[in-house]
């Protein structure tokens, strides 16, 4: 049998068929391996592949996930929620600034945001790694073998929600500025109230990141998802909301 259809049994020298996880021959464990050439034979075709299956059919994602992890794809997630937090920033500021930012030459303008794009991209990759290792330990002290890089290509997968979220969230935040703006003597509680349509879009976002992580986690460390679920979105809510 061809190397290209089956895998050599680092313990028994054996051809294994790339469909077994464990040797059939002496019971040695081969999904690292599989997972490793796996990881290897992904090209950048495939991640966009990936990236694009995890947006409309996101239940469908999380088997190739576990088969083979990988981190390109998700980090480039990362960058994209980054971006959209960074514009929201951008946003506020420009419209409550204006007068003093024409003032400030073009190059400035593109360093601040560089500068608040990378701060941004930090801590939300910060912001992930807690995260991760706050469900790992949870999981682990349940008795799963968790990895890091695959709860993170789980999680940054499904980040598509939160993404769309937080677009609609500045869509809607470009609306009600002007209202803000034009009536000084608004209260806080009248903030608050056109506040809430954009702050529910970001949150119901969030739910549903936190629903596919638990959901992709369940299938990676076969485990109730009534269990990664919960801790799922109980840990994104703890780190994002509070």
């Amino acid at each position: 049998m061809s190397s290209e259809i089956s895998i050599k049994c680092p313990n028994c020298k054996s051809s294994v068929p790339v469909g077994y996880p464990i040797c059939p021959y002496c019971g040695y464990d081969l999904r690292l391996i599989i997972r490793f050439r796996a990881i290897k034979e992904l090209t950048f075709k495939d991640i966009l592949n990936r990236i694009k299956k995890a947006l409309i059919k996101p239940f469908e994602v999380y088997p190739e996930i576990v088969i083979a992890p990988d981190n390109r794809g998700g980090t480039l997630l990362l960058v994209i929620l980054s971006v959209l937090l960074t514009l929201r920033l951008s946003l506020v500021l420009n419209h409550f600034l204006s007068e003093l930012l024409p003032k400030i030459s073009l190059l400035s303008k593109i360093l601040e945001f560089s500068l608040a794009l990378l701060l941004s991209f930090l801590l939300c990759f910060i912001g992930s790694i807690i995260y991760i290792l706050l469900i790992n330990f949870s999981l682990d002290l349940m008795g799963a073998e968790t990895q890091f890089s695959l709860s993170f290509a789980i999680f940054s997968y499904s980040l598509w929600p939160t993404i769309w979220g937080v677009f609609i969230s500045n869509i809607a935040m470009m609306s009600i500025l002007p209202e803000i703006t034009e009536n000084l003597s608004i209260t806080f509680q009248e903030l608050s109230s056109l506040l809430i349509f954009p702050r529910t879009l970001f949150l119901s976002g969030l739910f549903l990141t936190g629903i596919l992580t638990g959901y992709g986690l369940s299938k990676a460390y076969m485990m109730s998802k009534f269990i990664t679920i919960p801790l799922s979105i109980f840990f994104l809510y703890i780190l994002v909301v509070l």
